[in-house]
């Protein structure tokens, strides 16, 4: 936190600065990459741009956002993507935005028999996409099944392949609202009047499952005049006692051998909607929540909304 007189400017200076410097090791580190690419793997190109989302860089004049498409918004036919991790543990799944899932994805790892030679091979693939939307290219995410030591830098191919249905984990709407992976399960079991949506978490390793409550939830903001009241930075509610934001309407249920996600989509008549993704991939011990909140209606007293679990 930045206090004192001008505090305004001197915020805006250090952005100015910080993002120069970014900026500045965006450029080195581009030379760096290209010229390794060249060495590693043979392949040249003269433009790369950066995906600032996944610390990715994408050759192919891609946004910022990581969407493989061309400045045109046409998807090119290949698209070498360079993965670096700049940190000391080693991931086994690498995940980045895509247009779509009409890829062939291969990775360049040893070839077999080989301990040094190394070539582009098939990988273990899912993509997951927005079930509103599944042509938003901000609303598709790439999966993959591949190690990327700390401090290494990796390469995946994205090849474009219209001949298939693609990399598509299919929504399933009818069966069980389960999820698996080799570290454990998540189960959605009831949808519970007080607490919620209830669920049921099996840890493989320890042998054990646990219950556990989900919900949305929100406090009456104060507006009085004793003290502060409630607002963008201060979180005062009016009592002790919340209420349900919404209504728990559609579950859908996205499986694969690399990632597996429960959507739950809540929505009433008053328009208070929200989309909750929890998702499990099979190299983590952990489920990674998603909460969207779309618009708030506005009323005559403010919301504090919250996530319980």
């Amino acid at each position: 936190m930045i206090t004192g007189v001008s505090r305004s400017a001197l915020t805006d200076a250090y952005i100015a600065e910080l993002g120069q410097a970014i900026d500045d090791n965006m450029e080195s580190m581009t030379e760096i990459i290209k010229d390794a690419t060249q060495k590693i793997t043979g392949y040249h190109s003269s433009q790369w741009s950066w995906c600032e989302l996944t610390n990715t860089s994408v050759p192919g004049g891609v946004q910022w956002s990581c969407p493989t498409t061309t400045d045109s918004g046409v998807p090119p036919n290949q698209v070498l993507i360079a993965l670096y991790n700049p940190s000391l543990v080693t991931h086994r799944v690498v995940s980045l935005p895509i247009h779509d899932s009409l890829y062939d994805v291969s990775v360049f790892e040893p070839i077999d028999g080989h301990s040094v030679a190394k070539a582009f091979v098939p990988a273990k693939a899912g993509v997951l996409c927005d079930y509103f939307n599944p042509h938003n290219s901000s609303a598709c995410k790439l999966y993959v099944n591949y190690t990327v030591h700390g401090q290494h830098i990796g390469y995946l191919m994205l090849s474009r392949n219209t001949s298939r249905q693609g990399l598509l984990v299919q929504y399933q709407l009818k069966g069980a609202s389960l999820i698996s992976m080799p570290h454990g399960s998540l189960e959605l079991l009831s949808i519970d009047p007080e607490d919620g949506a209830i669920f049921e978490l099996t840890k493989k390793l320890y042998i054990g499952s646990f219950k556990f409550a989900f919900d949305l939830r929100y406090y009456l903001a104060y507006q009085g005049f004793e003290g502060s009241r409630a607002g963008a930075s201060v979180f005062r509610p009016v009592s002790k006692d919340s209420l349900r934001y919404s209504n728990l309407t559609k579950v859908f249920v996205q499986r694969s051998d690399i990632v597996s996600q429960i959507t739950l989509v809540y929505q009433d008549s008053d328009n208070e909607t929200a989309v909750v993704k929890a998702r499990m991939t099979f190299d983590s011990p952990l489920i990674e929540w998603d909460v969207n909140m779309e618009t708030i209606p506005v009323t005559d007293q403010g919301k504090e909304l919250i996530v319980s679990f």
